[in-house]
């Protein structure tokens, strides 16, 4: 398969130092007269990953690159990126016709070319391996597991993203990484929502149905990360569809469902009790009554807490 690397470079302005004087992108460019383009790491290759590194060079007077500084961009591309600009060389800059030292703030973009044939291919055999580590990953739960669910999972929702025909295939991923970022305490909402979004546009297209079992759970997600952040409002349509979906089902096939089942009725009937809708809250206190065996202890004790308030 041939794979094309495109790597383009900039030269952007940067705020003043205290020591060295920032050049203009315009000075900047008219000095450079030797610029050595990176070299795509293999690692990142492979794995798909583009995007941008900024750097913030230091130049000395003689036009060498003395210093670089890594301002942003991903860890497996920030490292070819450095090496190629510490071999960088410019005009010398004057200030008052002396030779100066100076700073100047570095974009270097690394993009792939695939051919649409590529990416539907990367799709079909790279997605659901992303897709089956990063689940494995998140059920262990440690850290160090959560960090690497996030990275494979964005993985996951690139490649999809790339392919261009699967919002199903980004929804699951999104809806995955949204996942993994509420367990690391991480503010999930606008990943949520992105996944909420994929899953419609999804639905649009014929790529699932309203039945279809990751979207009952990105909205139950979504409505749970609403709920806990009070957001009752918000939290209370996805939680009633996720609801209705799962009672549509029938019989509970597996324990874990039941439990999700009394857990969306029990926050919908303390949402509804917050916003002053006291028959909702009637109606899913009964419908967690039906399901209450699911749970148990101190969880049980909470979720009917709800039901009690409705009284």
């Amino acid at each position: 398969m041939l794979i094309l690397a495109t790597l383009s470079i900039s030269i952007c302005v940067l705020a003043a130092a205290a020591q060295e004087p920032a050049v203009t992108r315009g000075e900047a460019l008219e000095h450079l007269l030797t610029r050595v383009p990176p070299v795509y790491p293999p690692l990142a290759r492979q794995a798909r990953i583009m995007g941008s590194v900024q750097l913030t060079l230091s130049i000395d007077e003689k036009g060498n690159v003395t210093d670089v500084k890594v301002d942003s961009g991903h860890p497996m591309l920030t490292g070819s990126a450095v090496d190629a600009a510490r071999q960088w060389k410019f005009r010398p800059f004057t200030a008052d016709d002396e030779p100066v030292e100076v700073t100047a703030a570095v974009l270097i973009n690394f993009t792939l070319n695939y051919s649409p044939e590529d990416l539907e291919r990367g799709f079909q055999t790279d997605y659901p391996y992303q897709m089956k580590v990063a689940r494995l990953e998140f059920s262990k739960g440690t850290p160090e597991q959560l960090s690497e669910a996030a990275l494979d999972s964005a993985k996951a929702l690139e490649i999809a993203h790339a392919a261009h025909r699967h919002p199903d295939g980004e929804a699951r991923a999104q809806l995955l990484l949204a996942r993994v970022h509420q367990a690391q305490a991480k503010d999930a909402t606008k990943d949520f929502e992105n996944a909420l979004q994929l899953f419609r546009e999804a639905e649009v297209q014929g790529k699932i149905t309203d039945s279809d079992k990751d979207l009952a759970d990105a909205r139950f997600y979504a409505g749970e990360n609403y709920f806990h952040s009070e957001n009752f409002a918000a939290a209370e349509p996805p939680l009633q569809l996720a609801l209705q979906t799962w009672i549509t089902w029938g019989s509970v096939p597996f324990p874990e469902r039941g439990a999700q089942i009394a857990r969306a009725a029990s926050m919908l009937a303390a949402a509804n009790i917050q916003l002053g809708h006291p028959k909702a809250a009637e109606e899913s206190c009964r419908v967690l009554k039906r399901y209450k065996k699911y749970l148990h202890g101190l969880e049980l004790d909470q979720a009917m807490q709800a039901c009690v308030w409705s009284r």
